[in-house]
């Protein structure tokens, strides 16, 4: 059983019940921390030094950090370029998230299988595609298969031989989307950081997002559970703002543009009136 308690002053926590007589009490982490919206000064830049574990995060054209930002999340976007590989075997696998295409062409007889990771990062991989033609000439076969990765990027990789004809598994471009968690203040512009999620690159970015819950911004004091999502309210800096989780992810306010994404709104009104309470109703 999992409750989870919000008060405006202080972080989300959850209050859980393991057994009968063993509750514990824990700071309610993410995934995919709710955020601001989107800096849009192209020289105002954020980095980190490594992709996972623990980091330094600099700033460059700004400085958007203070003391009260430890315990903070921030949100980095890196744009990673399409890639394609002909060549079988797990060494040449390539990172998917979006849409990738499997396709073959020219004449061949064989079988040309696709794996892809079967969790991210685990190195474990699973078959997902097997395709055969028959023979090399006019009566065999070519394929043009697409595959969707939606929520997070996994390696694919091909296994098999088409001689002198041609296999090709193709990604797309896509914006990777890492965040750390701010645990020490250095100076506004250099903070210790524990990433939370793995930052595509190390390289500046300036697509990224502060945190909108924290000591700076203030935590909701609304809460209440609707349609397999978790839901908050009304923050300091957001009196009407509301924040839903992805489906059945409630650790993940991942913003998109599906059934199940993340998303954030404000009432609209011509008065400021603090949200007070919510209540789900079918």
């Amino acid at each position: 059983d999992v409750m989870w308690v919000c008060d405006g002053a202080h972080p989300v926590q959850r209050l859980i019940r393991l057994e009968d007589l063993n509750w514990r009490m824990e700071e309610f982490a993410y995934v995919s921390p709710p955020s601001l919206l989107p800096n849009t000064d192209s020289t105002a830049t954020l980095s980190v030094s490594k992709t996972s574990g623990g980091v330094t995060m600099s700033a460059v054209g700004h400085d958007p950090l203070t003391l009260e930002h430890v315990g903070s999340y921030w949100t980095l976007r890196h744009l990673r370029e399409a890639k394609e590989i002909t060549a079988a075997g797990v060494g040449n696998a390539i990172p998917v998230l979006g849409n990738a295409t499997f396709e073959t062409s020219g004449k061949w007889a064989g079988t040309v299988n696709v794996y892809k990771e079967s969790t991210a990062g685990s190195g474990s991989y699973t078959k997902i595609g097997s395709y055969t033609s028959g023979s090399a000439d006019e009566n065999g076969k070519n394929f043009n298969v697409r595959f969707t990765e939606d929520d997070e990027s996994r390696m694919y990789y091909l296994d098999g031989d088409v001689g002198s004809a041609k296999a090709t598994l193709r990604s797309e471009s896509a914006v990777i989307e890492g965040a750390v968690r701010v645990t020490g203040f250095t100076s506004p512009n250099l903070v210790s950081a524990d990433v939370v999620k793995e930052v595509a690159a190390t390289t500046d970015t300036s697509d990224w997002s502060e945190g909108a819950w924290s000591d700076v911004r203030g935590y909701p004091s609304v809460v209440c559970m609707y349609e397999r999502a978790i839901w908050f309210a009304r923050t300091p800096v957001y009196p009407q703002g509301i924040w839903k989780s992805e489906t059945d992810l409630f650790d993940s306010f991942k913003l998109g543009d599906e059934d199940t994404s993340s998303l954030f709104v404000e009432m609209d009104s011509k008065e400021r009136n603090d949200i007070l309470w919510m209540v789900d109703q079918d």
